[in-house]
């Protein structure tokens, strides 16, 4: 039996738009779909556009709408090619090369210093990370996008985080207690 695999060859961003771009080997992509999944399967997204070229693919996910409307919800999503069966997108190892080669001699001796396989790739990965406010730059709320391989499944993830500003009613409590 012949392994079929989805592998990303690229990630970048325009704005609020994510874009991986990536290839197929022994898999058709027609009548395929590309989805981020959150490692629950409990939450499914579908790309906003989807483009393929022979085992070639671009896709483009509005960070922004993805969610019926709104910003994608704080989790871990896997790149999954859905079709009869569900095909993970795993990281191209040239992507990896690519990202240690661009680093720069001080990044590189702290890359030295981490001790697992996952946490060097992990560094390597920062530099695909994405940081945007919901509704601009004046507003509070901060969504985090980090490429990671996750240490729950291991297996290339985007990992959103979403910081909120603290309500200020809280916070003036919370001095009011220190300055007493």
């Amino acid at each position: 039996m012949v392994k079929s695999k989805i592998y990303i060859d690229k990630i970048y961003w325009e704005r609020v738009q994510l874009f991986v771009e990536g290839h197929s080997e022994n898999l058709d992509l027609e009548d395929s779909n590309f989805v981020l999944r959150n490692l629950t399967e409990t939450r499914t997204m579908k790309a906003n556009d989807v483009k393929i070229d022979g085992n070639q693919f671009v896709c483009r996910f509005n960070v922004a709408i993805l969610d019926n409307g709104y910003y994608l919800p704080e989790d871990k999503y896997l790149l999954v090619n859905e079709k009869e069966l569900d095909y993970i997108a795993q990281l191209n190892p040239d992507v990896i090369n690519d990202a240690y080669q661009n680093l720069k001699p001080e990044q590189e001796e702290e890359y030295n210093e981490l001790e697992t396989q996952n946490g060097k790739i992990n560094f390597l990965l920062q530099t695909y990370l994405k940081e945007f406010r919901k509704g601009g730059i004046s507003k509070k709320t901060v969504y985090t996008v980090t490429p990671e391989i996750s240490s729950d499944v291991n297996e290339f993830v985007l990992d959103v985080v979403v910081t909120t500003p603290e309500v200020k009613s809280i916070y003036i409590v919370r001095k009011y207690k220190e300055l007493r």
